[in-house]
């Protein structure tokens, strides 16, 4: 692969809280968060091999669960575009990472949980 200094590293922060209390005897909570970021996402690009070269449309039926297509099908087609037999050989192939800010993820979870009964070793 070709060297790229200007290419960021690939990082991820993450952020968390926590908060357990025993309410009254035999019943506790417990909330928690958290928060996760990756920024500066490598994606993969093809170099000689643009986006714009994906052009030759292809249906396909949507297969059932156990992969079969059924009569009729009812869960429709798919279509997905498909490069000219042209760009095909390895000599249009050269893989390059990029900072891709579409490629950027973010997740976030909230959880929350009670406790009665015996809560001396809870959770």
């Amino acid at each position: 692969m070709p060297c790229q200094p200007e290419l960021a590293a690939d990082g991820q922060n993450e952020w968390s809280a926590s908060f357990e209390r025993q309410i009254i005897p035999e019943f506790a909570v417990r909330v928690t968060g958290v928060y996760s970021k990756r920024p500066q996402h490598l994606a993969g690009a093809e170099n000689l091999r643009p986006f714009g070269a994906y052009s030759i449309p292809i249906t396909q039926p949507i297969p059932g669960p156990n992969g079969v297509v059924v009569a009729g099908n009812p869960l429709g087609t798919i279509t997905f575009y498909e490069y000219s037999p042209a760009l095909a050989p390895s000599s249009f192939q050269q893989p390059m990472l990029i900072n891709d800010p579409g490629a950027n993820q973010t997740y976030r979870s909230f959880e929350w949980r009670r406790a009665s009964g015996s809560v001396t070793a809870w959770m």
